[in-house]
């Protein structure tokens, strides 16, 4: 829906709309699967409900945390991958979402999942506000990996290492 709106008035070959709405496709479907990862405990508390099949809160495992967020970094590749192809006019709010949820997969990879069962994680504000300005400044967030979430003004920074050249 939000694509067919950023695109109207565009000119767009076929072959490039199809990845695009592949990518956009990928990317809601990171967001739903975040949102019901970071929500595992309350929905599941207050509804009876866990969205990931065999899932629950009492069999959330380190293991099917990894699975899950493995995917959902997936989607967020696949997505990324075309980010670049919106229109100017619609590329900075995307990829400031982007860049929200990548952050968000970040920190709930390195919480534990027993911590995720009874917590939900958030993005601090001063991050928000660095993701949010890289975005407005036209750079495109980072491609999914496995990294240590971004330090906030709040949180100590890790220690530097030096990689070798």
């Amino acid at each position: 829906m939000c694509l067919a709106t950023f695109l109207h008035g565009h000119i767009v070959a076929d072959v490039r709309r199809a990845a695009l709405v592949d990518g956009a496709c990928h990317l809601g479907a990171a967001f739903q699967k975040i949102n019901f990862l970071r929500d595992l405990a309350a929905d599941f508390a207050g509804l009876g409900r866990s969205y990931f099949p065999g899932v629950t809160v009492s069999t959330f495992s380190e293991e099917s945390k990894a699975a899950i967020l493995d995917d959902i970094d997936n989607d967020l590749r696949i997505s990324r991958a075309v980010l670049g192809d919106l229109p100017p006019s619609s590329r900075r709010a995307v990829a400031l979402a982007q860049g929200l949820f990548a952050e968000l997969t970040v920190r709930l990879r390195s919480t534990p999942a027993a911590v995720l069962a009874e917590t939900r994680i958030r993005v601090p504000n001063p991050v928000k506000l660095r993701i949010a300005a890289s975005a407005a400044a036209g750079r495109l967030p980072p491609t999914p990996q496995h990294r240590v979430p971004v330090s906030s003004p709040l949180q100590p920074r890790p220690p530097l290492s030096k990689e070798p050249r």
